[in-house]
């Protein structure tokens, strides 16, 4: 509600500790096909939680009663070849949109902080660097796109912890991608980041990078799917989904119980 009410003007790392953030994707119903099953064949980087019917905006499984137009701090429509933001979706939303909501890595951020892990971006209360990396994603159909990633700086002796506590999240994107220098995935290990904030890695810490839920932005790009819509990055979707809910769940179990 303080989002829908223009009242939390900040990312939602560390907001709403104890539930499931998520990414949110709308496409047009004629990709929407194509792009679940880019979701099925890159499921650590694209974890689904819930594809909504054609046109519906209020989610059944993640958050019965939420509006989809509003509910997330800012938006980012595509026109074929550039973004804009957009505060809310109530005079453009469409009735064959089909909405995807995708896990998030700020949803293992609890059980980094329950294994004793710091994460000197929320001390700070600002968001993390994120990174379009040089990795492409298994196509499906016409859709194509490459892996985005996440970058959290992470004390040297707590990697080995920060590894065990985030694979037990798949749907949050599981464990780390890449741990250590990022070149070889052109990335910058905290500075010039391509969305997010520049947090630089201190001489203490090692730059650790999870899969993230801006990879679709690349998709909606590299496959050109014009009037597609994405969160703001940074800007999550809240659920209703206590995290402990998708511990130890694979993203094909979860498929499978929720029946999407």
């Amino acid at each position: 509600m303080l989002i829908r009410d223009n009242a939390l003007p900040r990312p939602t790392s560390g907001v709403s500790t104890g539930f499931v953030q998520a990414n949110l994707a709308i496409v047009p119903v004629d990709a929407a096909d194509y792009f679940d099953e880019i979701c099925q064949r890159n499921s650590q980087a694209l974890p689904l939680i819930e594809r909504l019917p054609p046109g519906t905006y209020s989610p059944l499984i993640s958050a019965q009663g939420a509006d989809l137009r509003t509910d997330v701090g800012g938006y980012m429509a595509f026109d074929g070849s550039s973004w804009s933001y957009v505060p809310n979706l109530l005079k453009t939303w469409r009735e064959d949109f089909v909405a995807f909501i995708i896990g998030c890595s700020f949803s293992a951020e609890r059980a980094l902080k329950d294994a004793g892990v710091s994460l000197r971006h929320i001390a700070l209360g600002t968001g993390v660097p994120i990174y379009r990396t040089n990795r492409p994603l298994t196509s499906a159909g016409e859709l194509e796109g490459h892996l985005v990633v996440s970058m959290r700086a992470i004390r040297k002796d707590q990697v080995p912890a920060a590894e065990q506590a985030t694979a037990r999240y798949p749907l949050a994107h599981g464990a780390p991608v890449w741990v250590g220098p990022g070149r070889e995935i052109d990335c910058h290990d905290g500075r010039d980041p391509d969305w997010g904030v520049e947090l630089p890695v201190t001489s203490a810490e090692t730059p650790m990078y999870w899969a993230c839920g801006v990879t679709p932005q690349t998709i909606i790009e590299d496959s050109g799917i014009q009037g597609a819509i994405v969160h703001s990055p940074g800007h999550m979707f809240i659920t209703d989904i206590p995290d402990r809910d998708i511990q130890d769940v694979s993203v094909e179990e979860w498929r499978e119980k929720n029946g999407f």
